[in-house]
């Protein structure tokens, strides 16, 4: 392709056509900058591409993230709600009649109370 694109250049300066030189030159000119044109095109498009698979990857993680932190949140709402439960029983519990209570019935109840004191890093069970 480049030879016979020299030879058309060569036969064009040899008989003295000028005008049709300049006439090839200027097509070979367009042709480069179409070419150009187009590998810009290219290259934008798939620079696009990887963007958006870039961005799949990165939703993909905060849907992630999100669905850990509820599931963390659930659970230590699950683990509040028996701690306030556990509370309103002791507070329930009738003093004077104590001896009716069992002692591993009482005892559970303070261990759920104190949960939190016991196990200060709620992120170990999640």
């Amino acid at each position: 392709m480049l030879r016979l694109l020299r030879k058309f250049r060569q036969n064009f300066l040899a008989e003295g056509k000028v005008a049709r030189y300049l006439f090839y030159a200027l097509g070979e000119i367009l042709l480069v900058v179409v070419g150009i044109l187009l590998a810009l095109q290219v290259n934008e498009w798939n620079q696009k591409r990887l963007d958006r698979n870039e961005e799949t990857v990165i939703l993909r993680n905060l849907k992630d993230d999100f669905q850990k932190a509820i599931d963390e949140f659930e659970f230590l709402n699950s683990l509040r709600d028996d701690i306030i439960s556990a509370a309103k029983d002791i507070t329930s519990i009738d003093v004077s009649n104590l001896d009716q209570y069992p002692t591993q019935y009482l005892d559970s109840l303070f261990r759920k109370t104190l949960y939190l004191i016991i196990n200060p890093d709620p992120s170990m069970y999640c």
